[in-house]
């Protein structure tokens, strides 16, 4: 069944009853756009795949999604605790998860890792801090936005053989050290943006070895050296539309 309730001037609790919408059978639910504030409790998740509750009101603690869930979107709204240590596991099945745009608190849980179908993980302009988990690499993801937080540490050096991913944003972070040379396995990366943080290097020129990066963004960092790569016959690939 689908219930979908975007886009009003709805206000108030989501109540605990609409769960139970079809029997236990909503599989599909839209609550998106609204002023929504907060969920009567107790409330209990049924079966649902996709759950889109982003721009309203909601604060308090993040709702730990049903393992059903194959999108999740609840980004734009006023959530400030730390993410739940297991919400990873809830995750397995899920292939978007996005809570941007909160005042969320607290490290990224390695839990996260656990969810392996994920290809968007956008956790992005939120309160984080603390190291990335190196384990997030790892899996097969394809979109990672992590940009404007309070992250800190080095940028995790285990990029496997066969990544996938075409977006990455850790812009404005406090991360330091250097570009990991693993990061040219991600021969899929198309968009790749590392500014605003405390990156220290060479110039990063064997980036020229990914032809699909459209956008590469570096600025505001601490790279030092010559950027014309003498002695690389590679040149920067031609769609590379915003460089540097």
């Amino acid at each position: 069944m689908t219930l979908d309730l975007s886009d009003n001037q709805l206000h108030g609790e989501i109540p605990n009853w609409i769960w139970e919408v079809g029997d236990g059978f909503l599989c599909f639910l839209n609550l998106s756009h609204n002023q929504f504030s907060h969920l009567q409790e107790p409330y209990e998740f049924r079966d649902h795949h996709y759950l889109d509750q982003h721009s309203n009101m909601l604060r308090g603690e993040i709702p730990v999604p049903p393992r059903t869930a194959v999108f999740v979107d609840m980004s734009s709204n006023k959530f400030s605790f730390p993410l739940s240590a297991n919400i990873g596991y809830s995750l397995t099945s899920a292939v978007f998860f996005s809570l941007a745009k909160n005042k969320i608190v607290g490290t990224i849980p390695p839990s996260l890792c656990n969810a392996t179908r994920l290809q968007i993980l956008d956790l992005s302009n939120n309160r984080l801090h603390g190291r990335i988990p190196s384990c997030l690499f790892e899996i097969t993801i394809g979109v990672l936005n992590l940009r404007r937080n309070n992250l800190i540490g080095d940028v995790p050096y285990t990029f496997p053989v066969g990544c996938g991913l075409e977006t990455l944003d850790l812009s404005w972070n406090a991360l330091h050290e250097k570009v990991p040379k693993s990061l040219i396995r991600c021969t899929e990366l198309g968009v790749l943006n590392l500014c605003n943080n405390d990156l220290k290097d060479n110039f990063p020129c064997w980036l020229k070895n990914l032809t699909g990066l459209r956008v590469l963004v570096l600025s505001n960092n601490k790279f030092h050296g010559n950027i014309s790569c003498l002695g690389d016959s590679i040149t920067w690939p031609n769609n590379c539309q915003h460089c540097f």
